[in-house]
């Protein structure tokens, strides 16, 4: 089916899920709140990218529910290769154009 070129299937999309609760520590409530990351460029440098991330955990108590948290792609192993490699597999999944950045999720 065309679709299942463009989507993720389920398997993959847990696949997914596994690696970054593994690599940032996120569980399921964050995901289900996630949004698409903020884009900058990392100071001095052309190739990478840093990504600002809010996360909301509900569990830490009102008023401190969202916490931003940045991690930067400069190649592979870094910490922000991830989240390259998420949003190349799920943008097709996304809604375009943007409504707002606040409006996307992964």
């Amino acid at each position: 089916m065309t679709w299942g070129r463009l989507l993720l299937t389920r398997q993959e999309l847990t696949a997914l899920a596994v690696l970054m609760t593994d690599q940032y520590g996120w569980n399921l409530s964050v995901f289900d709140r996630l949004h698409v990351p903020a884009t900058t460029a990392s100071a001095g440098e052309v190739s990478a990218v840093t990504y600002t991330v809010r996360v909301e955990k509900r569990r830490t108590g009102p008023g401190r529910w969202f916490s931003e948290e940045n991690y930067t792609d400069s190649g592979v192993g870094s910490p922000g290769r991830l989240i390259t490699q998420a949003l190349e597999a799920t943008q097709h999944g996304r809604p375009w154009p943007p409504a707002s950045p606040l409006a996307q999720t992964f």
